[in-house]
């Protein structure tokens, strides 16, 4: 169950993501401009969907960020922001949801952690809500930039929408639910065992779950 924001966590959360844009965009950027460019993603890309930088992991106070002690466990009472890829979900001018793409970690795969307090919604992006549109569901973060990046930020007529989902073993959220009921053809995107999208795509007869190993694979979905 998310946490109701109030009007601290929004301030301290603005800051947050403001202080990660420009961290992106400083004078010591060139390491994760260029794990950025390895992913596929271009520097327009990088600054339309705002995404920032938290260089070094860091802890804050819980009650300073508005949140309840008693509603949530966190030890000595400090939020924990990973060292990663800041990236936040805002709807209608209002933030929603801050999630840290840890990209250093044992794992080949980047680890996405939510920040306390955020909402707990997918993001969607592209064309949102438009019947018949295309609709991908795309778990990794980043891959699902880069395929937005190549079917529905560029200036061709492909218009697609983009789920990212906040949790694939629940049932969709609200919103997810509402785009795909109005969607076109549904395609689910894993990495991972196919059978990890089934909760979702079970109650839609337009969907397929694809697997892909690559970006090459990732982009050819659209076509």
């Amino acid at each position: 169950m998310s946490l109701p924001q109030n009007e601290l966590w929004l301030k301290r959360a603005i800051g947050f993501v403001t202080r990660a844009r420009q961290e992106m965009w400083g004078k010591h950027n060139a390491e994760i401009m260029a794990f950025l460019f390895e992913c596929g993603l271009s520097n327009k890309t990088v600054e339309k969907l705002l995404l920032g930088w938290n260089r070094r992991s860091k802890l804050r106070s819980a009650e300073g960020w508005g949140l309840d002690l008693e509603r949530i466990k966190l030890e000595n009472g400090k939020l924990f922001f990973p060292e990663g890829i800041v990236v936040p979900y805002v709807v209608e001018e209002e933030l929603k949801k801050i999630t840290i793409v840890i990209h250093k970690n044992e794992s080949a795969e980047n680890v996405n952690f939510v920040v306390e307090g955020s909402q707990h919604v997918s993001m969607i992006l592209g064309e949102k809500l438009l019947p018949g549109v295309d609709t991908y569901v795309v778990e990794n973060i980043l891959d699902g930039f880069y395929l937005l990046q190549e079917c529905g930020l560029n200036e061709t007529d492909e218009k697609i929408c983009l789920i990212i989902p906040h949790d694939l073993s629940k049932s969709p959220d609200d919103s997810a639910r509402e785009q795909l009921e109005k969607a076109g053809k549904i395609i689910f995107l894993t990495k991972e065992n196919e059978q990890s999208c089934e909760l979702w795509a079970k109650d839609f007869d337009n969907s397929n779950i694809c697997n892909y190993q690559s970006r090459e694979e990732l982009q050819n979905s659209c076509f």
